[in-house]
């Protein structure tokens, strides 16, 4: 499954520096990466798109430590909703099947898929969205607590 992998400039000497700190700074370091993490997880799920909800109930966020978290998808479709497809991918007639049926169109999956074959899925970077909506405040607030301890 394709995934979104950031690495930040600097987090290993951040993490280095942070490791000889005391437990205060550690502390509002977490905080802060806490707060960042729910935070993309929240606005992730604001810009999701929205068919039946499952990929925005879906969307997880873990805290790892002092500055690091995750948020991702599990359902399959995520992918291609986030990144799009380029013309040529050729999704499963009865992979629509469903969706055909919740919005009238039962017997149009093949051509539905022929379509999409044919433009591509524009993609919904609803994860890298909220990211960079919240990274600038982020690395200023760490930045904020080294120079603190400096």
């Amino acid at each position: 499954m394709p995934s979104i992998n950031i690495e930040l400039e600097g987090l290993e000497q951040a993490q280095r520096k942070l490791s000889l700190l005391d437990d205060d700074a550690r502390g509002k370091a977490k905080i802060a990466t806490g707060r960042a993490v729910f935070k993309v997880q929240r606005l992730a799920k604001q810009n999701a798109p929205v068919d039946t909800g499952r990929l925005r109930a879906d969307i997880h966020a873990h805290f790892i430590d002092e500055l690091q978290g995750v948020i991702f998808n599990t359902v399959t479709y995520a992918p291609y909703q986030h990144f799009g497809t380029e013309a040529g991918h050729f999704p499963p007639p009865q992979a629509l099947e469903i969706w055909a049926m919740r919005h009238g169109m039962v017997g149009l999956e093949f051509p539905i898929a022929q379509a999409i074959s044919r433009e591509g899925l524009q993609a919904t970077p609803y994860l890298m969205d909220a990211f960079e909506e919240v990274e600038d405040d982020y690395i200023r607030e760490i930045q904020q607590i080294m120079e603190n301890l400096s």
